[in-house]
């Protein structure tokens, strides 16, 4: 109870263009060309304002969000379906099943293979 407090207390406390931003970033994570100019554009301001407010409301940048994003649906992949690492890599918006492991080996500490296998929790 006191988490589900807490979540919807630090959601009420984004701005409205932080709360359309990390919505907008759960229903567009898995294209390639989404880009902070492209997804500054598409609400109406600034790329480098949309950065600083991501930045001081959630404590990440874009590409941190969109990255945690990503690994987060990819994990879930991993751990719900038989699909391969680069149909994975696909499905949560990676052109190259190398860039995904690179940046959930970044991010997890194991690569997807490792992960899925079983040893990110002898490993991180």
């Amino acid at each position: 109870y006191d988490a589900c407090r807490e979540a919807v207390f630090r959601d009420a406390q984004l701005s409205p263009l932080v709360r359309r931003a990390r919505q907008l970033i759960h229903d567009n994570y898995d294209r390639p060309e989404l880009t902070l100019e492209s997804f500054a554009e598409s609400l109406q301001v600034s790329p480098v304002y949309l950065s600083r407010m991501l930045k001081k409301e959630l404590g990440t940048s874009f590409v941190g969000f969109l990255t945690q994003t990503r690994i987060r649906k990819a994990i879930q992949l991993l751990n719900a379906t038989s699909l391969t690492i680069h149909e994975i890599a696909e499905q949560v918006g990676y052109d190259s099943q190398h860039y995904f492991s690179t940046a959930f080996k970044k991010v997890m500490g194991v690569s997807p293979n490792r992960y899925r296998r079983g040893d990110a929790y002898q490993e991180v």
